[in-house]
């Protein structure tokens, strides 16, 4: 089994949907739900650059970034 990181996987979702492909579709192609999609687009937004070159091939949980948003840069 080859596992994503999280910002692989985000960068993946933001790629599929510039190229024009819809939330449903993907969603369906990922067997996820929609929210689930949105959540994964928006997952860097508000993340100190610095903090995603550190995480970027690393395996963690997505909610890692939801506590890095509430956090401030150096």
């Amino acid at each position: 089994v080859n596992r994503l990181s999280a910002v692989q996987e985000h960068k993946m979702i933001v790629k599929a949907l510039a190229a024009g492909v819809s939330e449903a579709k993907l969603a369906a192609a990922l067997n996820l739900d929609i929210k689930s999609i949105r959540n994964k687009k928006n997952m860097l937004a508000g993340v100190c650059q610095g903090a995603i070159d550190l995480l970027k091939d690393k395996i963690m949980s997505p909610s890692v970034f939801r506590l890095l948003k509430q956090m401030k840069p150096m």
